[in-house]
């Protein structure tokens, strides 16, 4: 892996490109009680690019012993799709700006908007503060969200227990156009009063919160990304997502990362600073189709100044009426 990497660099170094990689490998033995251990083993690398205008492109690979025969196809497979945005945006960018457009996300990127969207506003204790808002909550009969560790726990780094020793086990979230439960430390609040093992803490010197785990969308028809994006003549690809936020008094939420122009389907312009964002209340019937080529990845959490990995995922979905902003690149 070291000469790999070693090699990329030298490569990158040629081009102007400045190429790092970063590596984080974890083994925890969490003693909850006399009674209970919880093992939390988890790893990911993030591979970064750098131009020469000091713009930063990345990927965060999940580590895990059965990825390990293809985790070098996979960071040559990054570099190399990093290595051709690079070089697009050299050309003249011109901005960009839709109060409402169709926008196709990647697998990579669902699972940004599912997190967001979804995940932190079913956290029980911002959900206990807005439920009255979700109320008439209306939801596209194609999406069911689930959150579980099972086969995922690389991605959430948490495996049998939560930190207040309550065994996790999956959840339904959203299913059949209706919110099914709520992720939440409290049993008095959990919509069929029991407790799934949502209690999360970044450290010991930190108090407990309601936290996700690994969430995602469940695939729904037989299509993939390239499949989806052949419906549309005149839309949106969201690529990568690298960060996101919502506002769970309102329901508006943003997604941003990188992306492309789709003309008949096709990718064309590329779009960097690229900004999804609309209102949970309005987007979650939208969803026009939610296809079956599910990725699921681990990243980073923010809740509160608590920092946690969490798993996110999905397959290709595709939702009208969204606003887009970024800036747009000639192509050659």
């Amino acid at each position: 892996m070291r000469k790999l990497l070693t090699d990329i660099r030298k490569e990158q170094k040629a081009k102007n490109v400045n190429f790092s990689a970063f590596l984080k490998l974890y083994n925890e033995k969490v003693l909850i009680n006399e009674e209970k251990v919880d093992i939390r083993s988890y790893g990911s690398i993030r591979i970064v690019l750098e131009d020469e205008n000091k713009n930063a492109y990345w990927d965060d690979i999940s580590i895990t012993s059965s990825k390990m025969d293809g985790l070098e196809q996979e960071i040559d497979s990054c570099v190399s799709s990093n290595l051709k945005v690079i070089e697009r945006r050299k050309n003249k960018y011109s901005p960009l700006e839709l109060t409402s457009s169709d926008v196709v996300f990647s697998p990579k990127a669902t699972g940004y908007l599912i997190h967001e969207i979804i995940g932190h506003t079913l956290e029980g204790d911002l959900y206990s503060y807005y439920k009255d808002k979700y109320t008439d909550l209306k939801i596209s009969k194609k999406l069911t969200v689930c959150d579980s560790v099972q086969d995922a726990d690389f991605a959430a780094s948490i495996n049998k227990y939560d930190d207040l020793g309550i065994e996790v086990k999956p959840l339904v979230l959203v299913k059949n156009q209706k919110i099914c439960n709520i992720m939440t430390t409290d049993r008095e609040s959990s919509f069929d009063n029991k407790l799934y093992g949502f209690a999360r803490r970044e450290n010991y010197r930190k108090e407990v919160m309601s936290r996700m785990r690994c969430t995602y969308i469940l695939p729904n028809e037989n299509l993939n990304q390239e499949n989806i994006m052949s419906k549309y003549n005149d839309a949106i690809l969201m690529d990568k997502a690298y960060l996101g936020g919502v506002d769970v008094s309102t329901g508006n939420y943003f997604v941003e990362g990188t992306g492309f122009v789709l003309r008949n389907g096709e990718k064309q312009n590329v779009i960097s600073n690229l900004r999804i964002s609309g209102n949970i209340m309005k987007n979650l019937f939208l969803f026009e189709y939610i296809g079956n080529d599910f990725w699921l990845s681990g990243s980073y959490c923010m809740k509160l100044g608590h920092y946690l990995k969490v798993g996110c995922g999905g397959p290709a979905v595709s939702l009208n009426g969204l606003s887009v902003e970024g800036n747009v690149y000639e192509s050659k």
